[in-house]
């Protein structure tokens, strides 16, 4: 009987300590390639790429052939304007704040920065036109790998794994609160990512805490105009299958938050 219940605790330590080794192993990964990106001289490759492009333009302007992409390129130059207007204004002390928040990994910061770092640069970094991704070709020493969808993934997943692990509570670590640390709060987005991940996991009441928060937390514009974040309607479907399943919580899958969207 001792042995049964030694072999069943040591068991249960093993599958605790992969879990935490793993979610830390994500962790890391996932700030790595964002120091990496940081490094960058963003600023610099945008300037020689935009100059490159004002170059290309003259040239394809006086050429026959390519007057179909004079239009294109045009674009493309309206919007790496913009983005050297706002990194000249903002980047070096959005570096510096990011940098900081990377000095010691904390699970929801590295979800906002990774999230952030998605939405911000990994359409422009995937900018590819005919010529290839070129955006990426005039950054200094960029030989990184950067952070992708998959590492979004990863992150959410060590969080949802720290929350079954230790039993922590949703509305904790949406506010950035993990065993007595604080690091960046989470958005409707992050909370709809983790209970993706939650239910994929199998952790289905977990999930639903997650896709309640995220309902609950929409902006009142959003919930005007319809236009959210995250897919509300796929959120709904979610906690449908939850409910029919587990028959969890029905007051908060079904309340007036979500029923009232």
């Amino acid at each position: 009987m001792y042995r049964d219940t030694l072999a069943i605790l040591v068991t249960i330590l093993v599958i605790y300590w992969k879990s935490t080794m793993s979610s830390a192993s994500f962790l890391s990964a996932s700030t790595t390639k964002l120091r990496d990106f940081l490094s960058l001289d963003l600023a610099a490759g945008l300037e020689k790429y935009i100059q490159h492009e004002n170059k290309r333009l003259e040239i394809i302007k006086s050429a026959k052939g390519y007057e179909d992409e004079v239009p294109l390129v045009l674009v493309r130059l309206e919007k790496l304007g913009r983005l050297s207007h706002i990194l000249a204004s903002s980047q070096a002390e959005r570096v510096k704040l990011q940098q900081q928040s990377l000095s010691v990994p904390h699970p929801t910061t590295t979800l906002r920065l990774v999230r952030d770092f998605l939405d911000t640069w990994s359409d422009k970094l995937r900018n590819e036109t005919l010529y290839g991704f070129r955006l990426r070709e005039f950054l200094t020493n960029d030989k990184s790998e950067l952070p992708s969808d998959s590492d979004l993934d990863e992150v959410a997943r060590a969080l949802a794994e720290i929350q079954y692990v230790y039993n922590m509570t949703t509305s904790d670590l949406y506010a950035g609160k993990v065993m007595g640390l604080q690091g960046s709060p989470l958005k409707p987005r992050d909370a709809y990512d983790v209970g993706r991940v939650s239910m994929k996991m199998g952790h289905l009441k977990q999930a639903a805490t997650w896709f309640e928060r995220a309902m609950s937390e929409i902006p009142a514009t959003e919930r005007a105009s319809g236009n959210s974040s995250f897919p509300v309607a796929e959120t709904l479907a979610s906690l449908g299958i939850i409910l029919f399943n587990v028959g969890f919580a029905a007051d908060v899958l079904l309340g007036d938050v979500v029923v009232g969207f």
